[in-house]
């Protein structure tokens, strides 16, 4: 890991604490939110989130990670439709926030919603920009096979994931990352690099740095139907391997948790690929789930019952 800016504690800016807003709503977002909480010369006065989804089988409405931490630490909570004219109105009444800071929050921001900020809107990426743009850096990364990926620190303006950075950090890629680990250990990077470079962009002694626009590469986000691999591919790359083995090992890391991949079995009914690894250039399913079952360890047995 490498930072690309000097360390310094020095903090040389007026009117402390500065009034913060923080745009979050994915589980890994918390541990930002968790680092600027701790920061004394910040004040985060209003967390703004995506409104409460049906999750679970029983479809209950529930409200995000960021407004689930915001909830037990007392802080205000906002969960607009949309960021309309309604929500700028809320941040220009009484005492303008200063500073924004956003990482997973789920939606584009409004030139107008970005203008209120004196200090802009801080956007946490976990990619190294301007690779990788979009919803989906961490998938991209692992599906192309990169061996190193990263966090970047810029200024958010009205397209996506375009503005000046501030600064990035280098992280390199295990063999076995899913997109789980991998994003749980770029946000705790993210948090840090976010703390090491606050204190230098809040002094002015970091000055923003263009993007280079003609590098850039788009991800796109992702549904459940993206992560099915057809029966007879799968049955292939277990038996016989090949190319095609190589990519979907990765699929299923890059795709785990979220959307998964699966299959559909001869009684067209979905089975989850949970786990996998690669031998001697052939698939090796580790954990399954079958549709309506628990997940389970495969084995001679269930290759057996699924491909005969």
């Amino acid at each position: 890991m490498r930072h690309l800016i000097k360390k310094t504690s020095t903090l040389k800016v007026k009117d402390l604490p500065i009034i913060t807003v923080f745009f979050g709503s994915e589980e890994n977002s918390v541990v930002i939110l968790e680092k600027l909480i701790s920061l004394p010369y910040l004040r985060i006065v209003t967390i703004v989130t995506q409104p409460p989804r049906p999750k679970g089988r029983k479809q209950i409405l529930t409200p995000t990670p960021v407004a689930q931490f915001g909830q037990k630490n007392h802080l205000t909570i906002l969960t607009p439709q949309k960021l309309d004219q309604k929500t700028i109105n809320y941040f220009n009444k009484g005492k303008k926030p200063k500073l924004g800071v956003l990482t997973a929050y789920g939606k584009i921001i409004p030139q107008k919603l970005i203008d209120i900020f004196s200090w802009g809107i801080i956007n946490i990426h976990p990619s190294l920009l301007p690779q990788f743009r979009g919803p989906t850096p961490v998938e991209a990364a692992l599906l192309s096979d990169q061996k190193e990926t990263g966090v970047s620190i810029f200024l958010i303006d009205f397209q996506v994931d375009h503005g000046p950075l501030l600064t990035q950090t280098k992280e390199k890629i295990h063999p076995h990352d899913n997109q789980e680990s991998l994003s749980k250990r770029l946000f705790k990077i993210g948090a840090e690099t976010l703390a090491d470079t606050l204190p230098q962009y809040l002094s002015k002694q970091i000055t923003p740095t263009p993007q280079n626009h003609r590098r850039a590469t788009f991800t796109k986000l992702l549904n459940r139907d993206d992560g099915y691999i057809k029966y007879k591919v799968l049955k292939k790359v277990i038996n016989q391997g090949g190319p095609k083995a190589i990519k979907i090992e990765r699929k299923i890391r890059a795709y785990h948790p979220w959307p998964g991949t699966f299959t559909l079995i001869k009684t067209q009914k979905r089975m989850k690929i949970l786990k996998a690894h690669l031998e001697n250039k052939k698939l090796v399913l580790e954990q399954i789930q079958l549709e309506g079952r628990k997940s389970a360890v495969w084995d001679k047995n269930s290759q057996k019952l699924i491909f005969g």
